[in-house]
Parts: C-alpha cells; structure tokens; sequence
C-alpha cells in the first residue's frame, strides 16, 4: 500500500523531518560521480501520477490569499506634459547586479530621466529629471488581487512581476491534454488552503508615460522564485508544490490526502488507491498572446523530472522576448526543486538542495541550462555537498562554474549532541563534473558572505571573529587558500571596489562577558586591502549606531548602491543609539532611519557625506510608510525612496530639491 495510505510515518520520515527543520543533515556523505541527475521527459499523466504517489515534500505556500482583482491605470497629471528624451546625457544609477550584461528585478528603475518606482503595492512612473521637473505621471494600482513584487524597464517596456491567487473551488475552463481520467475539471471539498498561488507578469507599453497600455500578461502556477533580463529576453524561474501535499508539517499528508481523494474514482484493481486529479498535480499556464488567450495544462513533453528527485516540487522556468511579442513564452517545469538561481550571459544555473542521500547528509544539485534564441535548454547536473548561502555563492567564469557551501549537521557525542560546520569551494568543468575542491574551511563556522572576482573567491565565515578568506582560482582544478583575516564582527556582504580591495558590509561584534556567543553590536563597514593575498588586511572600519542597528543592504544587494566614479557608497539604515548600553529585554532607542551616503577612499576610509530621512517625527517607530528602501542616482540628485514619499536631494551638499508624497490609502485598505 503507497506510503501517502498507511496512516502512520516512518521512523526514518520523522527523522528526517527533524533533520530538515533544524536544517541539520546527517554526518557522513559520500559522493555519487556516477549518478543519473539528467531529467527525463513525463510521458503521461499515468507515469506523473506514479511518480508522485510515494513522495514526500514539505513545501510551503508563502503568498496568502488576497483574491483576484483587475488592475487599474491613473493618470496623475496632465496628458499633454512634454514627453520624449531629455535634452542632456546625464550618468545615473542602475540596479546593483551580480553579472555585467544581467539585469536583475528590483523595486525602482531609471532611464535617467524616468523612474519606475514600485511601492506601497503600486507602480508609479515618475518624470524625475531635472529636478524641477518632479511629477507623478501614472500610477498602475493592483488593488486586492495582484502584489506586484519586481520589475524591469527596457525601452518603452515595463514588465512588472508579482503574485496572484489561484481559488481552486472556482474552477475555469482549462485546456485538456489528453486526460482521459475524467477528473481533469473536477470540483471537490479542498482541504486548507483552498487555492494556491500564481506568478503573474505583466507587460506594458509605456511609451505615452501618462498612458501604460497592458500588451501582455503571462501566468503560471506556483511561487516566484527570480528573473533576468539579458537583452531583449526576459527569464522567469518560479516553484509549484503540488497541492496534494500539507500546507503545515509533512505529517498531516496521508490524512488530508485520504479526504481530498475520497470521492475520486479508483484505480482498476487497487480499491485502496484513488487516482490523483490532474488539477492537483499538473502545472498550469496562460500567455495572452498564445491558445487565445486560455489557461492550459503543460504538456507532458514540457514536463520533466530529475531521477530520483527528493521534494516532489516543480522548479517552472520560462522565457520570452520583448521584440517578437507575437512568440508564445517558451516554458518548462522539473519535478526537482530549487533554491537559488545564478546567471551569465550563456548559461541559467538552479541550485536545490538534497536531503534524500542515502548517508542522510544535505547535498546540493546544480542543474545548467543554457540560453539560447530566447529560451532555455537543459545541459547537465552537478552535485556537490553543503548548501550554498545565497546567489553569490555561484558563479560562473572561463567555463568552469564555481560554488561555495556550508556543511553543517548535528552529530550524536556520547550522550551529548554536537553541531559541526564548515565551509568548502568546488569548481565544476562545462559539464558539471568536480574538477577541484577546498573543503573544511573554518572548521565550527558558518558561511557569512561569499564573492567571486576573476580567479578569486572570498570567503567570510564566523562565530566568534570574522575570518575574510582568500582563495586563488587560477587553476581550475586546484584551488588554493591563500590567506586569511581575523577580525571582530562579521561581513554579510562584499562589494569589489577594485581588483584589489573590497567593501564589507555586516554587523560589529564584541566579546560575551559570560562566554557565550559574541555580543552583535552597530552596523559595520570595512574596506579590505588583498592586494597581497597571502596577508589580507582591513585598510578601515566605521562602525554605525549600536545594538538593534541594521541595514536592509546587508541581506539585500539591490539595496546597496557604489559610485566608482564619485568614490560614494550609500544604502538604508536603521541606527540606534551607541552611546548607552540596553538590557537584554530593551528594545535600543532608534536616532535615525533613511539613506546615509559615504565618500569612500583608500586613504581616508569611510567619510560621511550626508545623509536623508523620510520621517517627519523620528520618535515615531511606528511610521513605516516613511522607512526609506532604495536610492539611486541621476546627475548630480540623489533619489530616495519610501512607500509614501520621494525626496530629491543635492549630492553637493544635501539641500532638497524635489519631494513627492504619495498617499497610503491602499496600504490602509489591505
């Protein structure tokens, strides 16, 4: 009998439940060289349904439902305001991104004279230079039924990527493929929840900025994962979980899915085993430009699973090109998961982490696809243990692709549990098969940041100080630890200032009194000199505000903005006031929350230049409309903004020079 019928758990499920939640894998992986990790093509709804019946998954739903509403566009201000190119080149801002060449989503864009400004649940395009100019031009309002997440601009293209809701007891007209199981439509009493969430884009012309025209509009089942732009082509990566699977803990399965299956038909000859609705299990699509429009089932030859698949979750990857609107959107779905996406110029990289090795220790699968034409291709799969920390533990260079993990388990010591960790890097040839290792690093330490420059990698751990590692890549298949730093506190992120120095942003630290773990104190800038990679050193420090500090930029790059030019870094910051020591149950008073700007040299270090709020009263800890999110740059103006307010501000010397204000109500209305 399938183990989704037996109305217990195994003792080995529960186990690694444990392991999962605690994210604490078993000690002891070996790894599989000769693996099959190609996926192969599902060939019927039958083989998905056979496929799925014994897996396990413990996915979650992270969207709640909010319904499905239209979208409304407003203009904000007269219809003959002069449109068209500035009457001067001006330098402005991009968003910060990994890749040169990749554009990455982000809340605000600029063409240096418009801005497209996502918040507070809205679109606004915004004329923004000069600064005397300052307008509100049109507002794309998504009232209760689409959270618009990110966007992208490209020419007279704005392409806004969010988050819908699917209510499964409303059953549309769905395009069949071939299911002759008579459960493809079927209405049926869901279990919580009783939908599931849509990644939804939409494709604008705004080439009249008072005026978006909607051209397009392309959804799919499951949660946004990432995107790129490269050109003229866009790149969606999203996941579905099944909906046979619990919205809680893996083991409430067997119950909800005995009542979800009830009423269906069974299998011939298995009285025990109802088969799956196709509806619960196939992903779904719609592009406005292709089948008239309608939603349809993936087709199975657009269906693939990775052998021996450990979440039965599906990583959905699409892609379509903003000069052929008339070409359906290229898409396909892998039964595999995923976690973190990085991408060159040639070639989409998807990590998801394993936990179904037969030693019970995490590992992760890289899957490559290569982009080409506007779509994507599936290539190879590596394999290497730990898991990464974030998309810049991956990177790609020369043709060899490079990762930095984390190993960390919890093992049995007598009657005691012991927690160990460590840090390795693996490079991986163009097919994706172990070509060099570091491993072991920072032994009892956790991987805090991690970059790549050239045949560089660097490296920041921590626990008690923060180690800053310097590994030479040049050799492909064997790198070499160079040197490393140990200093107080620790760098979440590093930004190359040039080839032979970095920028650090994290958290300060000092000393428990009590001998337990360190003491997070400010927030902590450093400039790191590897000019000599052996002895790497930190040039400077300033740390900033005390205990309860923090800046979004440490967790989130597209927060984090560095004028090489101008030598002047900036990013969000919440600041506490240092001067006094907090109890352990204090909450620290804040003194500041808004974008402060820094010059920043190999000389002098960090220098503060000026720095701009949004708060009218900065006693009031409950003003979150005005927490500045983003700055950017156009000439000599810098652009900050909050959900409810944009300020313009000199870079001379900090004066105002425009202001907007926007009004709350849709927040308020949520």
């Amino acid at each position: 009998m399938p183990a989704a019928h037996t109305g217990s758990v195994p003792v080995k499920s529960l186990l690694l439940i444990l392991a999962v939640l605690l994210s604490t894998p078993y000690e002891g992986y070996a790894a599989s060289p000769n693996k099959n990790l190609k996926p192969k093509t599902v060939k019927s709804l039958q083989q998905l349904r056979k496929l799925l019946e014994n897996k396990g998954g413990y996915g979650y739903y992270g969207v709640l439902k909010t319904g499905v509403a239209p979208m409304v566009a407003d203009s904000s201000s007269p219809a003959a305001m002069p449109l068209g190119s500035a009457s001067e080149q001006v330098d402005y801002s991009t968003t910060n991104i990994q890749v040169e060449g990749v554009d990455e989503a982000d809340t605000v864009k600029t063409d240096g004279r418009y801005i497209y400004s996502l918040q507070n649940n809205q679109v606004r395009i915004i004329e923004a230079y000069p600064a005397n100019t300052l307008a509100l031009l049109a507002t794309l309002r998504f009232e209760s039924g689409f959270s618009p997440l990110e966007l992208f601009v490209e020419g007279d293209r704005l392409i806004v990527i969010g988050q819908g809701w699917r209510d499964l007891e409303e059953q549309s007209s769905v395009a069949k493929d071939g299911d002759s199981s008579g459960t493809g439509d079927m209405k049926m009493a869901y279990w919580y929840p009783r939908g599931e969430s849509q990644t939804l884009t939409r494709i604008y012309n705004v080439a009249n900025k008072t005026k978006p025209e909607l051209e397009r509009e392309i959804a799919f089942d499951g949660s946004y994962l990432s995107s790129r732009r490269i050109g003229k082509t866009v790149y969606l990566i999203g996941r579905k979980h099944p909906l046979f699977y619990p919205y809680i803990m893996p083991f409430m399965a067997e119950p909800l899915l005995e009542q979800a299956t009830a009423s269906l038909p069974v299998k011939a000859g298995k009285s025990d085993q109802p088969a799956l609705p196709r509806n619960l299990i196939v992903p779904r699509i719609r592009d406005s430009r292709a089948n008239k429009g309608k939603e349809a089932f993936l087709p199975m030859k657009k269906i693939f699973y990775f052998p021996g698949f450990d979440q039965a979750n599906y990583i959905m990857v699409g892609s379509f090109q903003l000069d052929k609107p008339a070409q359906a959107i290229d898409f396909k779905s892998y039964l595999g998961a995923g976690d973190m996406v990085y991408a060159s110029t040639g070639n989409l990289y998807i990590s998801a982490a394993d936990y179904s090795g037969a030693s019970q220790q995490v590992v992760t699968h890289i899957y490559k696809f290569a982009l080409e034409e506007g779509g994507t291709r599936f290539t190879d799969t590596g394999e290497v243990p730990g898991t990464p920390l974030n998309q810049f533990s991956l990177d790609e260079n020369q043709g060899y692709f490079r990762i930095a993990t984390t190993v960390n388990y919890w093992t049995e010591d007598g009657s005691n549990w012991q927690n160990k960790s460590w840090s390795n890097l693996y490079t991986l040839d163009a097919a994706m098969q172990v070509k060099g290792k570091l491993e072991h690093l920072a032994e009892g330490e956790r991987m805090y940041s991690a970059r790549f420059m050239g045949n560089r990698a660097y490296l920041v751990t921590f626990e008690q100080v923060d180690p800053l590692f310097v590994i030479d890549l040049s050799s492909p298949s064997e790198p070499k630890l160079l040197g490393e730093l140990k200093i107080p506190g620790f760098s979440n992120y590093l930004h190359p200032y040039d080839e032979n120095h970095l920028i650090g942003l994290g958290q300060d630290t000092v000393a428990s009194t009590s001998g337990g773990l360190p003491l997070v104190k400010g927030v902590k800038l450093s400039l790191f000199d590897v000019t000599d990679p052996v002895n790497p050193e930190e040039l400077h420090h300033l740390v900033l505000g005390g205990k309860g500090s923090y800046s979004p930029a440490s967790h989130d790059h597209k927060a984090f903005w560095f004028d090489k030019k101008r030598k002047l870094l900036g990013f969000p910051i919440e600041e506490t006031d240092a001067s006094r020591e907090y109890s352990a149950d204090e909450w620290p008073q804040r003194i500041f929350q808004g974008a402060q700007v820094f010059d920043v040299s190999l000389e002098k270090g960090f220098t503060k230049k000026g720095a701009v709020t949004h708060l009218d009263d900065p006693s009031n800890n409950d003003d979150w409309y005005h927490y500045v999110q983003r700055l950017l740059t156009i000439g000599n103006e810098l652009y900050t903004f909050s959900d409810t307010r944009l300020r313009v501000n000199s870079l001379k010397d900090f004066s105002l020079t425009g202001q907007l204000d926007f009004s709350p109500e849709s927040l308020a209305s949520e």
